[in-house]
């Protein structure tokens, strides 16, 4: 039976690339799961937070204002009460778990 050959670094690449993918949908599923609703104000903030190996949240911090401080202010608090987030795959560094959101609000 022939040895399993080791994977080339650009399948390795795209399967770490979709499994980062994979990751970042179920985030933001997570994260919009605890969204609060009823809100009526328009704009979009860019969030930009970290994720430790075990699902904590190790920083968070807004990458773009939308322009309105208490959206800003909403998108912040958002992911900060969504933490602790579901563990991501082993096969993600754990150096490399940073993300950027975006958040619309309308």
């Amino acid at each position: 039976m022939p040895l399993p050959q080791p994977a080339s670094p650009q399948t390795a690449s795209s399967t770490l690339s979709a499994a980062r993918a994979a990751y970042l949908r179920r985030l933001w599923e997570w994260i919009a799961a605890r969204r609060p609703a009823g809100l009526h104000l328009e704009g979009e903030a860019l969030i930009n937070f970290s994720i430790g190996p075990d699902g904590a949240l190790r920083g968070l911090s807004l990458a773009q204002s939308s322009g309105n401080t208490q959206l800003d202010r909403l998108a912040l608090r958002t992911v900060r009460l969504a933490a602790p987030f579901p563990r991501p795959p082993e096969s993600l560094d754990a150096e490399k778990l940073d993300f950027v959101l975006p958040f619309h609000f309308n």
